[in-house]
């Protein structure tokens, strides 16, 4: 989760950084938009990953859904406001969700169980 969620930040930022190139060159903005779009796919691959390490097999089904209603129920008003939105205020917003998701990214691979530092996926769903 580090990887990817740093990987899309790090895009996201430098897409500001580089705002007047990227609008000006199409094919500049094709290639920061797959970049980017890589990082948010390895993103995906790893929350679902972490569902089914996480989340003991009984509850894992009311865990997704209570998730994807949260995360897909807040794309609702964010798509409403980013239609009226500049490029800039869009971008700010962005920015912050990205800045946030590293930030619980960080703090993840400090304090958080996971596998991949050893602990048993047994220990890590709760499944005993």
């Amino acid at each position: 989760m580090l990887f990817s969620t740093g990987g899309a930040a790090v895009t996201t930022y430098a897409i500001i950084a580089l705002m007047k190139p990227i609008v000006s060159n199409f094919t500049f903005f094709l290639i920061m938009d797959f970049i980017l779009n890589i990082f948010i796919g390895i993103q995906y691959l790893a929350m679902d990953t972490f569902k089914g390490e996480l989340w003991p097999t009984e509850r894992r089904g009311t865990f997704v859904s209570l998730v994807r209603t949260i995360s897909i129920g807040s794309l609702i008003p964010e798509t409403i406001w980013a239609v009226s939105a500049s490029l800039s205020q869009f971008l700010i917003l962005n920015t912050g969700v990205w800045t946030m998701g590293l930030a619980a990214a960080i703090a993840w691979f400090i304090w958080g169980i996971e596998t991949s530092k050893g602990t048993s996926i047994v220990v890590t769903s709760g499944e005993t």
